[in-house]
């Protein structure tokens, strides 16, 4: 779609409730461990690494929109440079990709990838250990480690603010799933939203939440209209608000 790249489409339409998808991942890792994630990604077959650069991610060369996020993007450069010559192409790769900047360049694209299309999810079981273990390794205070994926389809879901579909990971298997949270019309964009609780933050909070972790602003209806966030109360009528 314009300005929005590929994104998931309804083929029907679907009323609110109904499951839109269920999905394994592609692959998952512990938030923050980037050197599990490179060597996950290095073992992978050659189908699979297609469908993982086939999200949407920048190229190298190619520079954020925005200057909080293209700081994030020059700490990946460095640690990209970081990660031993056996890079991210493999030895039967098109020239067009054998010849696509320095050796480190594919494992930087594949880290964008990681930063501008992961799901947080629920840790199973057997994952919690290790997560508590990188948890114990940080500052007292810090966030809470979680496990994070990239799904094939489901990562590909456009955002919005005010979105068309929920969707959990909270199964035995790792799977994620969307329902539809209201009717959608086939044709219509599968939504969710990237910043959670995205209703509750101010407008300009939600577009510095986006511009720093996916690299765009939201245009969504929520975004576009008046800031209900920001109202007050108005000084002239007895039960208006005022609303930038």
């Amino acid at each position: 779609r314009p300005g929005m790249g590929r994104v998931l489409q309804a083929t029907k339409d679907l009323s609110p409730g109904e499951l839109i998808l269920v999905e394994e991942p592609l692959i998952s890792w512990v938030n923050g461990k980037i050197a599990e994630c490179v060597s996950k990604i290095q073992k992978m077959s050659t189908q699979q690494r297609q469908q993982l650069m086939d999200m949407y991610h920048l190229k190298y060369g190619e520079k954020a929109r925005f200057d909080s996020c293209e700081a994030r993007m020059e700490e990946y450069r460095a640690l990209a440079r970081m990660v031993p010559q056996a890079c991210l192409i493999p030895d039967d790769a098109p020239d067009e990709h054998q010849d696509a900047g320095p050796p480190w360049a594919a494992t930087y694209e594949a880290l964008n990838v990681m930063k501008l299309n992961t799901h947080c999810i629920s840790s199973l079981p057997w994952e919690m250990q290790e997560v508590d273990d990188v948890q114990r390794m940080l500052p007292q205070g810090a966030p809470r480690v979680t496990r994070v994926a990239l799904f094939p389809l489901a990562s590909k879901a456009a955002h919005s603010c005010v979105p068309n579909c929920v969707w959990t990971t909270q199964n035995p298997y790792g799977h994620i799933s969307y329902f539809a949270a209201r009717p959608i019309a086939a044709g219509d964009a599968i939504t969710m939203s990237y910043v959670a609780p995205a209703s509750a933050a101010p407008t300009l909070e939600r577009w510095a939440n986006t511009a720093f972790s996916k690299d765009f602003i939201c245009t969504c209806p929520q975004c576009s209209g008046p800031d209900a966030t920001r109202a007050v109360k108005c000084a002239h009528c007895a039960d208006g608000v005022a609303m930038p």
